[in-house]
């Protein structure tokens, strides 16, 4: 059962990684279209956010690697 927890987990966080890069990519074409500050801002502040999580990640992994 523990190991479907952490199964579980790796997905969400792997959707998770996957939506905010598909986030940021989007708030940058629509800063490129609009030329709005605040569309670049946001795709910056996503991409450190998303970067922050994948980071969490990959320790998450390491720590429950299976042996």
């Amino acid at each position: 059962r523990n190991m479907q927890l952490i199964v579980m987990h790796k997905i969400l966080m792997g959707c998770a990684i996957f939506s905010g890069v598909a986030f940021s990519a989007y708030s940058l074409h629509a800063w490129q279209q609009t030329g709005q500050v605040t569309a670049l801002v946001f795709s910056i502040l996503g991409l450190g956010l998303t970067t922050g999580v994948a980071i969490y990640l990959k320790g998450f992994i390491a720590k429950h690697r299976e042996r």
